[in-house]
């Protein structure tokens, strides 16, 4: 792609005032954004919310960020690469946000499946989407064991999951 093409593509991003190269990304990927934080603010609140019980819960960009590199640290061992996909069977959680994290920090790619979803169309997204590995809660553990092959995909059980083995 010539110079000129590029411009016009970046021209096509902006408008006012500012040019086309104040809004390019100074980095490369998620791994560099969360090192920039952790260097930064590691001690300032990154993630809160509320538990099961109704309890405020948060994290610091360090805690954070130390949890998602574990995650990612695990996802590797299981040999997910770039591109390999992860898929998350749970309701929103916490830990969901980690996974996510942590897959764009590897380059893999998440494949969110609705619970809710009827148990044929769940087993056709698993046989045809190439999930490696599935991060799920008890909630769905027993549902998602019939539908899928433990021989083919990992089943990992959030509730049974410890970030501090890793």
């Amino acid at each position: 792609m010539d110079e000129t093409t590029k411009l016009n593509i970046l021209k096509a991003h902006y408008f006012g005032e500012k040019s086309a190269t104040d809004y390019l990304v100074v980095y490369k990927n998620i791994c560099e954004i969360l090192n920039e934080h952790l260097k930064e603010k590691p001690d300032k609140d990154y993630l809160k919310y509320y538990d099961e019980t109704g309890i405020a819960v948060s994290y610091s960009y360090a805690e954070f960020i130390k949890k998602v590199f574990q995650l990612a640290n695990y996802l590797l061992k299981n040999n997910i690469i770039k591109g390999d996909r992860v898929a998350t069977f749970s309701h929103n959680h916490s830990d969901t946000v980690i996974l996510y994290f942590a897959c764009w920090t590897i380059g893999a790619v998440v494949v969110p499946v609705n619970v809710s979803e009827e148990d044929q169309r769940v087993k056709y997204i698993f046989d045809n989407s190439d999930t490696k590995i599935i991060f799920t809660r008890d909630n769905y553990f027993d549902k998602l064991n019939n539908l899928v092959s433990p021989e083919k995909i990992l089943v990992v059980n959030f509730n049974e999951f410890s970030f501090e083995s890793l």
